[in-house]
Order: C-alpha cells, then sequence, then structure tokens
C-alpha cells in the first residue's frame, strides 16, 4: 500500500469517527432541548449525557449546537481539503471545495435567519448545513481521487 493511500484511508476513518461523533452529540442535545423546552418528565438522551448536560438552559444547549455546527463543518473542510492535498489531480481544487463549503455555510445561514425556525426555508437550511457537517464531501473526494490518474508534476 502506498502512502497515499493510507494517509487516505486515516483520513476517511477520522472523517467516519467525526460523522458518528456528531451523531451522537446532535441527537442527544435535540432529545435534551426538547425535553427542557416541553418539561417532559424524562429525557431521551443518553444518560451520561444528560449528566453532563444537567445544567444546561435550552438557550445554551441551543448555543452549543451552533458552535458545533460551525466546528464540524470546519473539521470536515480541514478534511477535504486533507483529501485534496494528498491527492496530486485535485490540488487544484482546494479553492473550489473551501468556496463551496463557505458558500453552503452562508446560504445555510441567511436561509436560517429568514425563514424564522419555520417552513420550507429552514428545512432546506438544516439539509445544507448536513451536507457540509458530515463526511460525504470527504468520501466523494476520495471517490474522485480514485477516477483520475496522477499528473507527472
Amino acid at each position: 500500500m502506498n502512502r497515499r493511500t493510507v494517509l487516505s484511508l486515516c483520513l476517511l476513518a477520522i472523517a467516519g469517527a467525526l460523522g458518528l461523533g456528531r451523531e451522537f452529540l446532535f441527537v442527544n442535545l435535540n432529545y435534551q432541548i426538547d425535553h427542557l423546552i416541553r418539561g417532559t418528565p424524562y429525557s431521551y438522551a443518553h444518560s451520561a449525557f444528560q449528566h453532563w448536560a444537567q445544567p444546561c438552559s435550552a438557550d445554551q444547549l441551543g448555543t452549543m449546537k451552533w458552535v458545533l455546527s460551525a466546528a464540524f463543518a470546519t473539521l470536515n473542510l480541514a478534511l477535504a481539503i486533507g483529501m485534496c492535498r494528498i491527492h496530486q489531480p485535485l490540488r487544484r481544487l482546494t479553492a473550489i471545495v473551501t468556496a463551496i463549503f463557505v458558500v453552503i455555510a452562508v446560504f445555510s445561514v441567511g436561509l436560517h435567519l429568514l425563514s424564522g425556525d419555520h417552513g420550507w426555508m429552514h428545512a432546506a437550511s438544516v439539509q445544507l448545513a448536513h451536507a457540509i457537517q458530515y463526511p460525504i464531501p470527504v468520501l466523494i473526494l476520495w471517490a474522485l481521487s480514485l477516477s483520475v490518474r496522477p499528473s507527472a508534476d
């Protein structure tokens, strides 16, 4: 196995672990926020998560979701750039990938601010945000790297 293959597999493993971690955090954040807002007698969040999040208000957990969203998008951008840099033919895509991430993030936040947390714009903003918070762009770049040949640079 060559160095690029090993590095690609390492990035894919990291991306997968980040995706799993993100899913665990956000599912439990949403359960805990729902519990606090609706005042239900119990929360569906994982018991360890409940213990950790117990002193937080719904507003604090909502702020945490925004911070974590930005962090996961940034980490996935870094992994996507890393995948571009590992594979010579993809290096020229680094600026394009970065621009796409930024445009999606800005458009997602814009739709969210315009939507007032309701309707199709809110749903679209969430889906756009998910597109850059999960490892799908890294997987797409990896698949693309399999289909292009290294240049003679």
